[in-house]
């Protein structure tokens, strides 16, 4: 899964009489696609949109995120404002990367944050590559969450947060709670 926050746009064309645009964003990657709301009046917009594409598959050639920009128009056909593509299979799974990316056939760039997670790759650094599957480990786990213990320690179950920030791994951070008690925190 590919997490990607549109932070805003800056210095786009001029594409209405006034000079300003209606700019709104479609992306695609492979098969997944999504489009943003439109900004108006403005040449900057400021988005702070985030939604997540799904990345079907691990060869580099499906791994090529298609940015559009267009304008949008109120009685006529809506007018392109330009394209960026980012090639994420150069990018870090599991950290966020801070993007700017120029437009190319028209002006202007785009901010946003990307993050690639759920990777199919064994390398990847999850909590998951650390899952302990031994027949000792299932049995703990098995007898921890039995119906008669659950039900005498209200055991609530398990929080995964994404910390999304440039330049930082994705942490997860797992809290159980008995109920009625404060929660225990563990990140990893």
């Amino acid at each position: 899964m590919v997490n990607i926050v549109l932070v805003e746009g800056s210095d786009l064309l001029a594409m209405d009489p006034e000079g300003t645009s209606d700019p709104y964003c479609k992306f695609r990657l492979g098969r997944d696609t999504y489009k943003t709301k439109p900004i108006y009046e403005t040449l900057n917009p400021k988005w702070s949109e985030q939604f997540d594409l799904y990345l079907y598959d691990q060869d580099a050639g499906s791994q090529v995120l298609e940015v559009t920009v267009w304008d949008k128009d109120q009685r006529s056909k809506d007018d392109f404002m330009g394209r960026a593509a980012v090639e994420l299979h150069t990018l870090e799974k599991e950290m966020s990367h801070d993007l700017t990316v120029s437009l190319e056939d028209g002006a202007g760039k785009l901010r946003l944050i990307t993050t690639i997670s759920g990777t199919t790759d064994p390398e990847a650094k999850t909590f998951l590559a650390q899952w302990d599957q031994s027949a000792e480990a299932s049995k703990k786990r098995k007898d921890a969450f039995r119906l008669s213990r659950t039900l005498s320690a209200l055991n609530v179950g398990i929080l995964i947060v994404r910390v999304l920030c440039p330049g930082c791994t994705v942490r997860r951070a797992y809290v159980r709670r008995t109920w009625g008690g404060p929660p225990t925190p563990t990140v990893s």
